[in-house]
């Protein structure tokens, strides 16, 4: 199972999800590990613009909005982008497909 690795500072990184992925539908598991004492945001985007233009772009939560522990998350549903945001403390995601 190919897998990536996405080290996120404190703001936001748009990553480009169409290079990576087998096929827009494949699904992708996502374990997002926050900074001690951080949180992470983690957004998905379908919007063909999304990584082009990220602010004009229809953005939907993961997994309720920030997390403050690790946690392993599933998406299914076809995926553009996904834009993953590290508050106070840098985090990681592991993404496997």
């Amino acid at each position: 199972m190919p897998s990536v690795n996405i080290a996120v500072a404190v703001g936001s990184v748009v990553r480009d999800m169409r290079n990576i992925k087998p096929s827009a539908f494949s699904p992708v598991s996502l374990i997002a590990t926050p900074g001690g004492g951080g949180t992470l945001r983690v957004e998905v985007s379908s919007t063909p613009t999304a990584v082009d233009d990220p602010g004009t772009a229809r953005w939907l939560f993961i997994d309720g909005g920030a997390l403050a522990a690790a946690a392993e998350i599933v998406r299914i549903a076809p995926c553009v982008a996904l834009r993953i945001t590290a508050a106070t403390q840098p985090g990681n995601v592991d993404m496997s497909f």
